[in-house]
């Protein structure tokens, strides 16, 4: 065995001539003895030479036929010590993992659908694992609607959009419980009716929803300005009436008093709308519209041919000032004066074998009975509720 042993040290010795270097310091390792390859003690360290010039150690092989690579300590960037081979080119460090966190250690996470999970650190403490989550039942679908416009329903729920558009279930007198499409003016229904409903809300409904005397919110019609240019009125939020015509005038030139063609020329007087008159013995001036003669700075409110009214030359008022207001006793359209409340004409009108002043309308929502009827001549004016059939 002894002379086994001076062969096998001899044999290292001459290898630690050649690139590695060894040497070795005891190759039968703590129990003794070699391995079946007759080289070394499995396990058994011996030293040997870095390429860089400093010493490092090899390991024989489990067989006892080889030793491993050449390899010394080196420092890992947190401060520990790690290995590197060293027989050649010098190779990376090799570092225990740098540890994030305690092994078995939890942290709350996040899960897909948002709910709280948990993560645990790994043994080796270089992270924590996935988020775990608890099964949960999936929250049940949202109702399915059923129903399409037009059709009954007993909910809204039933109710399926229409064009994008969200319904309701409505019931309208006389039409029955249906989906119905939400609106916020008449345009936005077949039916040209966007009725609102007892909550505030606005629906599409039957013509009948929108009755006479009524129009939708924001529904518009074509009017005609005080200068025979076309115009519109919009239905008030309340769906009780259409506004006042709005006119686009062209550019005025004329002040009032001054010599003008036409009504266009006339430019507002103090933000009162004026119109081109021809007065007798005064000649064609633009004079701004008035309902009352204190209206005008010569308290002269004059009634034109068409029974608008517009201040004018005190002569213009000779013999021609009203006298009547509305609901008194009249003998004629002269005596009626204009509406206080709206300033709109007053034409004397019997409707109950008593002829009396009323107010002109163009719609029911314009008078206070909800009436606004017309007259044999075509004239359109308020009247008792009985007068509108």
């Amino acid at each position: 065995m002894q002379r086994r042993y001076i062969k096998t040290l001899a044999l290292v010795l001459a290898l630690g001539g050649g690139a590695s270097g060894c040497l070795v310091t005891d190759s039968r390792g703590g129990g003794g003895g070699v391995g079946p390859g007759g080289l070394c003690a499995p396990g058994a360290l011996a030293a040997c030479a870095c390429s860089d010039g400093s010493s490092g150690t090899q390991q024989c092989s489990a067989a006892g036929d080889a030793f491993g690579r050449c390899a010394h300590g080196c420092a890992c960037a947190d401060g520990s010590r790690g290995t590197r081979t060293c027989d050649g080119a010098l190779g990376a460090c090799a570092c225990a993992p740098t540890a994030v966190c305690t092994p078995g250690q939890t942290r709350a996470c996040t899960c897909a659908d948002g709910r709280a999970g948990a993560q645990v650190c790994d043994a080796l403490g270089a992270g924590f694992g996935l988020c775990a989550c608890s099964v949960t039942p999936p929250p049940p679908p949202p109702p399915t609607c059923t129903r399409a416009v037009d059709q009954a329903c007993n909910s809204s729920a039933e109710c399926c959009p229409a064009g994008g558009v969200p319904t309701l279930c409505v019931s309208y007198e006389g039409a029955g419980q249906r989906c119905v499409a939400r609106c916020t003016r008449g345009t936005d229904c077949a039916t040209g009716c966007c009725a609102r409903l007892a909550d505030g809300s606005l629906a599409c409904g039957p013509v009948a929803q929108c009755g006479a005397g009524r129009c939708s919110p924001g529904q518009t019609r074509a009017c005609t300005c005080a200068d025979g240019a076309a115009g519109s009125q919009t239905c008030d939020a309340t769906g009780s009436g259409f506004g006042p015509c709005a006119c686009i005038s062209p550019t005025c030139t004329r002040l009032a008093g001054q010599s003008c063609a036409r009504s266009t020329d006339c430019c507002p007087t103090g933000g009162v709308a004026s119109l081109c008159v021809n007065y007798t013995g005064v000649g064609q001036l633009c004079a701004a519209r008035c309902a009352r003669n204190s209206d005008c700075s010569n308290n002269c409110c004059a009634r034109l041919a068409d029974g608008t009214m517009a201040c004018g030359p005190t002569s213009a008022c000779a013999g021609t000032a009203c006298t009547r207001t509305f609901g008194q006793s009249c003998a004629g359209d002269a005596e009626c004066c204009p509406d206080a409340a709206t300033g709109r004409r007053a034409v004397c009108t019997d409707y109950s074998g008593a002829a009396t002043c009323w107010a002109t309308c163009v719609v029911n929502g314009d008078c206070a009975s909800g009436c606004c009827a017309t007259r044999t001549d075509g004239v359109r004016t308020c009247g008792p509720r009985s007068a509108c059939p």
